[in-house]
């Protein structure tokens, strides 16, 4: 987000009280601008008392004028741009009349920006009759430009004067979306779908209706529906209506709001696109954002740069006549198969990632800003201009002869259009999917006393030597990192991209991604080199391996932001996490900053939650104040170090670091710091998800798996906490005591259970297992007993065992006590049960510990808990 806030005016579309996807892009980037605390004015084409169709924030203020489509109206519109008092002006059009309100808006003293939204090659066959030089004037007359996908830029190429200031920022599209279940719904219709405007001239709306007709009696199951108006929709219903082989199988729904159109999408199989020409069209990317596999024609640019054939849809043959008949195979295909479907759907999701609606937003602030900023040195910046690129002097030149030539003509609508004169783009390859939109800015110059020019403050655009802007680079934070994330890498290739992109996703662009590769032997360190290159926020380090203890006291050493965020390699951070956690933590003074953490399943990414980050979540929601481990006991049983943003000032004052040479780690740093701090808050944050592998060639890892080392550091680390909690008052301290026995309880079961496993290769398992037995005699007995009853059995019979008796004295010990297991005395009232034992209770648990993550009500975790006790076969729970 900019720190200056600047106004800025925006100018295009078609009616503004109608659909259309300019019309949606400028209400959409006006409403996210006062968002962020700019402030917006929109010229709308229209009447006044006419209401904008997409829903405008107060904050935007409207204008409704007519146009100049006559030549003759140019000069009397400029007289009302001349009114406006504004940073930028920024023309968003895809017809002539882009030519117009540049010819207005040259030379004023306003930075424009030119925002071509149509596909530049269409419009230069249909409207400038193949001329090029005429189409390359709308944007040469701007200060910069934009257009919204690569490929336009290079077919055919425009002059250097127009890609020196040219920024490739595509149609925004929301991800946060439900759903769709390509395979459909068993005993439903499954539904093909079109949202548009219902025209031929472009849409090409009745040739899906033409080949949904050929396969309908072949998929009396299947439904087409339509979404959006025009002028084709009334003819199209009355074929329907007459068809005597479609029957009810064709629906036209009219036009409906976006926020109603995400339902539908959700409830659609296939989305089809049947256009002859899209700028980057916003219907496709929600299909995609939707998980549907689509189907356009193959030579329709903006389409063929999305649609990525057999991997997110199909792309239809365009050689057959007529033309619609190449998408009747595709669909045939898709109609057919639901696993293509799924898969498919799954890839368009993931395919569409990029073109998020905030990742846009952010380059349109940054494009919007960087005009701006224009303003105070724009004589000298147009005058270098005109000195470095001789296009722009014989664009000067056409200027006049042409808007003669559309003077005499009197009109400029858009005519029938020129076919075959100029070769439509060819299918790409594969799809160009841009990883960051903005190129630098252009910069300001100014001439010195020596009479030479020298750069103003600034970042000056770099053009590749290919003319087009160098989109790989693109350097998002601002001033000095607010937070630094440290992720050790330990052979992590096949998940760590994900990764880090989730990292350097973040809706908080001040942020540094410190990566310290901890003696990989995999690809690991080329993956960290290729996305260092391409944003300098992610600073990564090659060390010879030394544990993740000790990556992570090197990233601390390195880290520069006002927090720290410690996070794993193979899991995911939700794109908020950072700034949430932020805003908490700077509005309390806390010195650690608590959100929740899920789960998920690395082979179907189905997501849970334990039932103690269930409970934290909803804590934050109900009081996300300062508190303490002493007062909060969620917080005794949270114990993982990457769901915290810790204060950096706070962790060096104390030079905490974590310790090197045992396990255990982010048990003993997260108490640590949490008794000294004593301020901590809780948000009802999700912070990100842990990532858990079922089979496969990943073995279980981190705290999965039980070595030697292991059960040698539960016993080290059960001992520091005891210690840490010795100097608290007696009320404090037995409560602390009693939860950190709770938290250990499952952990000795498997340290016991390892022991004896490893007894006969290990001396030192009889060591191992007379320490847990110490400990075990020092816990309150009814606390071992609310386990499942085998584990309860198996610690009460290393409890109750002779000291220093032999491990296999020991075993027979155990395999008694599980023969006879001790049982409370009386049924427990579960309903007087308050929730946060329940929790404690359950996070006992090995199995039934999973929660829907947004589950609200306290009945799901007290349901959970029920199955659990019941399972168990145990009746009574120890009150406190």
């Amino acid at each position: 987000m900019s720190d200056k806030r600047y106004h800025f005016t925006l100018i295009g579309g078609g009616q503004f009280s109608t659909i259309g996807g300019i019309v949606r892009s400028m209400a959409e980037i006006a409403n996210d601008m006062v968002e962020r605390g700019h402030s917006v004015h929109i010229v709308a084409r229209g009447e006044e008392g006419d209401e904008p169709f997409f829903k405008l924030d107060p904050r935007v203020t409207l204008d409704w004028k007519k146009y100049p489509y006559g030549v003759g109206a140019i000069d009397e519109f400029r007289a009302y741009l001349e009114t406006l008092e504004t940073d930028v002006m920024c023309l968003l059009f895809s017809n002539r009349m882009g030519l117009n309100m540049a010819v207005a808006a040259k030379d004023l003293p306003v930075p424009v920006l030119r925002s071509e939204h149509g596909n530049p090659v269409h419009i230069v066959e249909t409207i400038w009759e193949n001329n090029t030089a005429v189409r390359d004037l709308t944007f040469q007359l701007a200060d910069v430009s934009h257009i919204l996908m690569q490929d336009f830029a290079d077919l055919p190429p425009l002059p250097e004067s127009v890609k020196s200031s040219l920024a490739i920022i595509p149609s925004p599209i929301k991800l946060d979306v439900p759903q769709a279940m390509p395979a459909g719904v068993p005993g439903q219709r499954k539904r093909v779908l079109y949202a548009g405007r219902i025209e031929e001239y472009e849409k090409n709306a009745a040739g899906l209706l033409a080949a949904f007709t050929e396969l309908a009696p072949d998929f009396p199951d299947w439904e087409l529906h339509y979404f959006g108006d025009g002028g084709l929709r009334e003819d199209l219903e009355a074929l329907a209506e007459e068809s005597q082989v479609i029957g009810d199988q064709v629906i036209f729904h009219g036009s409906i709001p976006p926020s109603e159109l995400s339902g539908e999408f959700a409830k659609a199989q296939i989305f089809v696109i049947p256009s002859d020409t899209e700028g980057c069209p916003i219907s496709l990317g929600e299909a995609m954002a939707h998980g549907l596999p689509c189907i356009g024609f193959a030579d329709c640019a903006g389409v063929n740069a999305m649609i990525e054939d057999g991997v997110t849809g199909r792309l239809a043959a365009t050689d057959l006549d007529p033309r619609a008949q190449g998408l009747v195979e595709p669909l045939r295909e898709l109609m057919e198969d639901a696993l293509k479907r799924i898969e498919m759907g799954r890839n368009s999701a993931e395919a569409i990632k990029p073109f998020g609606d905030e990742t846009v937003y952010d380059a349109w602030e940054a494009l919007l800003v960087r005009t701006a900023e224009l303003k105070p040195h724009l004589s000298e910046y147009r005058a270098q201009r005109r000195e470095t690129f001789p296009d722009l002097s014989e664009a000067e030149k056409l200027l006049g002869p042409t808007m003669q030539k559309l003077r005499k003509e009197r009109t400029i609508e858009p005519g029938p259009g020129i076919v075959g004169k100029i070769d439509k783009p060819a299918p790409l390859a594969a799809p160009v999917i841009p990883q960051s939109f903005m190129p630098d800015a252009p910069q300001p110059v100014a001439r010195g006393e020596d009479g030479k020019t020298y750069p103003m403050k600034g970042r000056e655009i770099v053009v590749p030597a290919t003319g087009a802007p160098d989109m790989r680079k693109h350097k998002k934070g601002i001033g000095e990192p607010l937070v630094s994330i440290i992720v050790p890498v330990y052979n992590k290739e096949d998940v760590l991209l994900e990764t880090l992109q989730s990292a350097l996703g973040q809706t908080m662009r001040r942020i540094e991604v410190i990566a310290v590769n901890d003696g990989s032997q995999d690809g690991s360190q080329k993956i960290l080199d290729t996305v260092a290159a391409s944003d300098d926020r992610l600073k990564a380090y090659h060390r010879e391996n030394a544990g993740v203890s000790a990556a992570r006291n090197f990233g601390l050493s390195e880290a520069k932001g006002r927090y720290i965020l410690f996070w794993d390699a193979d899991d995911v951070l939700e794109k908020d996490a950072c700034e949430k956690l932020f805003i908490a933590a700077e509005k309390t003074g806390a010195d650690i900053s608590v959100g929740a953490l899920y789960l998920f399943n690395n082979n179907n990414r189905v997501e849970w939650v334990t039932p103690k980050y269930w409970l934290m979540h909803q804590s934050g929601s109900l009081a996300p104040t300062l508190t303490s481990i002493r007062d909060c006991q969620v917080l005794r049983y949270d114990v993982s170090a990457c769901n915290k943003l810790y204060r950096r000032s706070f962790l060096n004052e104390n030079d905490y670091k974590f310790p090197e040479g045992f396990r255990l780690e982010d048990i003993y740093f997260s108490w640590l710091t949490h008794m000294t701090s004593g301020k901590a808050v809780i948000s009802p944050v999700y912070v990100g998800g842990y990532r858990k592998f079922f089979g496969g060639q990943h073995a279980p890892t981190g705290s999965q798996t039980w070595s030697p080392l292991k059960v040698q550091s539960t016993l080290h680390v059960y001992n520091l906490l005891l210690d840490l909690i010795s100097g608290e008052p007696t009320d404090i301290s037995k409560a602390l005591r009693q939860d950190i026995d709770v938290y250990f309880l499952s952990v000795f079961v498997e340290a016991v259970r390892t022991s004896l496993e490893l007894s006969a290769e290990h001396d030192e398992a009889a060591e191992w297992l007379s320490g847990l037995q110490t400990a075990l005699k020092d816990m309150d007995e009814d606390l071992i007993l609310t386990l499942p009853l085998e584990s309860a059995s198996l610690l009460m019979g290393l409890r109750n065992a002779e000291i220093g008796v032999s491990v296999d004295d020991l075993k027979a010990a155990i395999e008694t006590a599980t023969h006879n297991p001790r049982r409370p005395s009386k049924e427990l009232d579960l309903e007087a049960l308050p929730l946060e034992q329940i929790v404690r209770i359950m996070e006992s648990y090995p199995t039934r510990k999973r929660l829907d993550r947004q589950a609200p009500p306290a009945d799901v975790a007290r349901y959970y808990a029920r199955q659990s006790l019941l399972l168990s076969r145990h009746y009574e729970v120890p009150a406190g």
